[in-house]
């Protein structure tokens, strides 16, 4: 993707409370059905929800049922990814303040669910790369999916 006024802009979801840098990518903050990220035009087809170490741990322990609603709804896209701000390492440092909730069930869980719902779940390491994820696979997606115009 590039800046050019052809290439649709990155739509960042208005509830995304620290948004990812995309650099001189263009953007623009909407309210999105579903995820966090998606082009502009394109909110129906497609979305990437982010998740930082501490999101992830939530949405699969207290939030667990709040979070799985969010997955099937991204199921219903032409596509949809789950990029997560830490390394599959990472995310089984529990944090202390969740009882009751393994890393095994939180790894089973995001694995189980990428099959059920066939979702890619992407382990970026850090915030830098999961920006760097994020629009790759947003590239990606307009490269092979996108819907042609005028055909």
């Amino acid at each position: 993707m590039s800046t050019q006024t052809n290439q649709p802009r990155i739509v960042i979801d208005t509830r995304e409370k620290c948004p990812l840098d995309f650099g001189d990518v263009t953007t623009v903050r909407k309210t999105l059905k579903t995820g966090d990220y998606s082009l502009e035009g394109y909110e129906h087809l497609m979305a990437c929800e982010r998740k930082n170490w501490q999101d992830a741990w939530g949405s699969m322990s207290a939030g667990r049922a709040r979070f799985e609603r969010c997955v099937a709804r991204l199921a219903e896209l032409d596509r949809a990814a789950i990029v997560i701000e830490c390394t599959l390492m990472g995310l089984c440092e529990r944090p202390p303040q969740i009882q009751r909730t393994t890393a095994a069930s939180v790894i089973g869980g995001l694995v189980s669910w990428s099959v059920k719902y066939n979702i890619p779940v992407f382990f970026a390491g850090n915030r830098e790369f999961a920006a760097r994820i994020t629009l790759r696979w947003l590239a990606s997606w307009m490269k092979h999916r996108a819907p042609v115009v005028g055909k």
